[in-house]
C-alpha cells in the first residue's frame, strides 16, 4: 500500500461506487466533496480512515441509505462504507456532514 500526497477532491470522488444510490443523493455527495477543496482529506479520513490516497489501489466507497431522515452520516472505515439518509436537499446534507466531520475531530481525525 503506497500512499500518495494528501487527498484531492477528484481522487476521493473517483472512489465512490454508484450502484443502488439515487442520482440526486450521489450528485449532492459529489458536490459536497468538491466544495471541501483542500479540506477533503478530513472527509476521506472520516470515510476510509486514510489520511492520504493510496497510489496502487484506491478504496472503493459504497453508500448505504438509512431510514432516519435526521441522522448524520456514519462511516465504517474498515469496509469503506458511508451510511446516510436520502436527504431532501443539498443544504440538509451539508449541515449534517459538517456536523459529523466537526464531531469526528474529537475522535482523532484531524
Amino acid at each position: 500500500l503506497f500512499l500518495a500526497a494528501p487527498w484531492t477532491a477528484e481522487q476521493l470522488k473517483g472512489c465512490f461506487a454508484t450502484e443502488n444510490v439515487p442520482k440526486d443523493l450521489y450528485d449532492n455527495v459529489m458536490r459536497y466533496i468538491e466544495e471541501q477543496g483542500d479540506k477533503c482529506g478530513l472527509l476521506a479520513a472520516f470515510i476510509t480512515g486514510l489520511t492520504q490516497c493510496p497510489v496502487l489501489s484506491p478504496p472503493v466507497v459504497t453508500m448505504c441509505i438509512i431510514d432516519d431522515p435526521e441522522a448524520v452520516p456514519e462511516a465504517s472505515t474498515c469496509a469503506n462504507r458511508l451510511r446516510l439518509p436520502h436527504y431532501p436537499s443539498y443544504q440538509k446534507l451539508k449541515v449534517k456532514f459538517d456536523w459529523a466531520l466537526s464531531s469526528s475531530l474529537e475522535f482523532g481525525l484531524s
